[in-house]
């Protein structure tokens, strides 16, 4: 049994969607996590709240709150946490953040007590994790050339519209990359 140290409310995004940009980031920037920790590339999702450990309800009732639980997600641009000269993590940006915006917000008016959590009170930036910086110096050595292959998958993407499911994740961050199992 898998005591998670997390649970969240996200938009999934099918995994083949995102295979080929991780196997090409990974012929850049290597697997073995020196450089960067990537996302799991089986689970590409855009976060909507974060539970905690704990769930306030079992998770077909969360679900239920929620009129539409599919939508559809494109990407144009990248992201980046922490700036130019220093990132720390970089990301898919969607272009539907207005949507996934009052996703956000209707889950703070379900369960209003959740916005306490340190998670839940950063700015909500619609985005999808493809990896957090570890060595930053390695990095910047790279850097140009990630750029550059990114900028390329997304002008080969940016016209695809990706399913994308409202989902309750369990999630455990002890491992790399972090365990993240759907409960429905």
């Amino acid at each position: 049994i898998m005591i998670p140290t997390s649970h969240f409310l996200w938009f999934s995004i099918p995994p083949p969607a995102f295979a080929d940009m991780y196997v090409w980031l990974q012929k850049i920037l290597g697997k073995g996590g020196d450089i960067v920790e990537f996302q799991n590339p089986l689970s590409s999702h855009i976060n909507v709240g974060y539970f905690s450990d704990t769930l306030p309800e079992n998770p077909e009732k969360i679900l239920e709150k929620y009129d539409k639980k599919e939508i559809e997600i494109s990407f144009t641009r990248v992201g980046m946490f922490g700036g130019i000269e220093n990132p720390k993590v970089y990301f898919l940006s969607p272009d539907q953040t207005d949507i996934l915006s009052t996703f956000q917000k209707w889950f703070f008016r379900i369960y209003p007590d959740l916005s306490n959590f340190l998670e839940n009170k950063l700015e909500y930036v619609p985005h999808m994790t493809i990896f957090r910086v570890n060595d930053q110096i390695r990095f910047l050595q790279k850097k140009d050339q990630v750029d550059r292959f990114l900028d390329d998958f997304l002008l080969g993407i940016s016209k695809i519209l990706f399913p994308a499911k409202l989902t309750v994740f369990m999630v455990h961050s002890n491992f790399s990359p972090e365990i993240q199992i759907p409960l429905l």
